[in-house]
């Protein structure tokens, strides 16, 4: 039998300094060992983006919650990414398992299998697993974006145009400081909460408002942002850390089949994170 224990925010925010100092592999690898130990966590579309060392040795699926033997899963491997700090790898879970019905939707429109119901008997706890994967998740990603923050600032301290630096630049200092307000105020949400005190709708707009500061802040690397394995590329992972694990709203029946933020760009996530700016940003050459 698994016990089920609320974790706090004192324990969650570690994941946060694993992600500001250490890198993306080491910040999910403590996620992983504090919410779902030994188990390769997937979110309710059937994606996986984890540590090499956690896609290689994981034998059972943690799906939004829901428990089942790996080997019993249609598994593909999408990219395998090497970033300072470790490997992360992406999979897509999206095989039934055999004896059972076909393909369930889940409220983002992407089919996974009906897999079978989570036994508190045998199973890790859901309600509190999931809440606790989910808050922790916010802490890392805001780790992602403020160890950005010091890379912009480190390089825009170290390139000069005339007789200053472009940090100096007031559109740049501007953009810099808007980074930083929206880690503040994602931090202060989060300060002392314990997992699953927060709504959902809550924890999906402070992901939203991580990567709006994240995509302001790689444009102020200019084309050094977008190397391979740069810091544009944690941030790309990053959002899609978001993508994989946060789930979307519900449809609305009434709306019929195209109903949802696919069929509306001025709605959703994606839209929330690229709107809502509080200055005019701007991005410099390398």
């Amino acid at each position: 039998m698994t016990t089920s224990v609320r974790l706090g925010a004192a324990v969650l925010s570690r994941c946060h300094s694993a992600a500001r100092e250490e890198g993306l592999a080491p910040a999910l690898t403590v996620l992983g060992s504090l919410v779902a130990p030994g188990l390769l966590p997937c979110g309710p579309g059937g994606h996986a983006v984890v540590p090499q060392e956690v896609a290689a040795s994981a034998d059972r699926v943690w799906v939004d919650g829901v428990v089942v033997d790996r080997p019993g899963l249609d598994e593909s491997t999408v990219d395998t990414i090497d970033l300072p700090g470790g490997a992360v790898v992406l999979l897509r879970v999206l095989g039934t398992r055999s004896g059972e019905d076909g393909p369930r939707m889940y409220g983002n429109g992407v089919p996974v299998p009906r897999l079978r119901a989570a036994d508190p008997e045998t199973d890790p706890a859901t309600s509190d697993q999931r809440a606790a994967w989910a808050l922790g998740l916010v802490w890392l990603r805001l780790g992602l974006s403020e160890a950005l923050r010091e890379t912009c600032m480190r390089y825009l301290n170290g390139r000069r145009t005339g007789s200053t630096t472009l940090l100096q630049q007031q559109m740049v200092k501007s953009t810099v400081a808007d980074g930083l307000i929206e880690h503040l105020e994602v931090r202060a949400v989060l300060t002392g909460v314990d997992a699953g005190e927060l709504p959902g709708v809550i924890l999906a707009h402070l992901h939203a408002r991580i990567t709006a500061a994240d995509r302001w802040l790689v444009n102020l690397l200019g084309a050094s942002g977008y190397l391979v394995g740069g810091p544009g590329q944690v941030a790309h992972l990053s959002e899609l850390l978001a993508e994989a694990y946060v789930p979307g709203p519900p449809p609305d029946p009434a709306a019929g089949p195209t109903a949802g933020p696919a069929a509306d760009p001025t709605s959703g996530p994606a839209a929330d994170s690229a709107s809502g700016t509080p200055g005019t940003h701007v991005g410099v050459e390398s």
